[in-house]
């Protein structure tokens, strides 16, 4: 696979749990995550924003949840 290929997209994503002050407060996860081919990297505190930033990537048809004969 050619990282210049137009339609492959490819990215890292990191994922950790930081402890926060408060004794027995749930940890603070942060993401970290980069576009291999572009090189464009973003740092979020919500995993809806890295899966946004991959969206940006994909064309709308990509998605679109599938449809299965049951839904018809």
């Amino acid at each position: 696979m050619s990282l210049l290929e137009p339609d492959v997209h490819v990215f890292v994503i990191r994922a950790r749990s930081e402890p926060r002050d408060r004794p027995g407060a749930a940890p603070e996860w942060r993401f970290w995550v980069e576009h291999l081919p572009g090189g464009e990297r973003h740092h979020y505190r919500d995993f809806s924003e890295v899966l946004r930033f991959i969206a940006t990537y994909l064309p709308s048809r990509a998605l679109l949840p599938e449809r299965t004969a049951d839904d018809r």
